[in-house]
C-alpha cells in the first residue's frame, strides 16, 4: 500500500520510523531520551534528580544568564554582572 487516509482510529501499539506531527496531545506520560525543541512553553518545569553539574544557558555567550546547580548568574553583552548563590 503507497497510502491511506483513516478518518478515526485506535492503534494499541505502533512502531513508526520518522513521524511528522503537526499536534501532539499526550494525555498520560511523556517518555524520551532525547527532546529538541526551539520553545518550550508550561507553566511549570520540574527537574528531579538532575545532577550537581546542572547549567541551563539562554545564549552561549554575549548577554544572558546561567542557571547552575549552586548559583545564578547574569551577563551583560560583556561582563558578568549579578551572582546569586555561590560567589566562587
Amino acid at each position: 500500500m503507497d497510502g491511506a487516509f483513516i478518518k478515526n482510529g485506535t492503534i494499541t501499539t505502533a512502531q513508526i520510523g520518522n513521524a511528522t506531527i503537526d499536534t501532539a496531545h499526550v494525555t498520560g506520560n511523556l517518555s524520551a531520551s532525547r527532546l529538541e525543541a526551539g520553545t518550550i512553553d508550561a507553566s511549570q518545569i520540574s527537574i528531579v534528580g538532575a545532577p550537581a553539574t546542572l547549567n541551563i544557558a539562554s545564549a552561549a555567550s554575549g548577554a544572558r544568564m546561567v542557571i547552575e546547580a549552586d548559583s545564578i548568574k547574569v551577563y551583560d553583552a560583556v561582563r558578568l554582572r549579578v551572582v546569586l548563590g555561590n560567589l566562587g
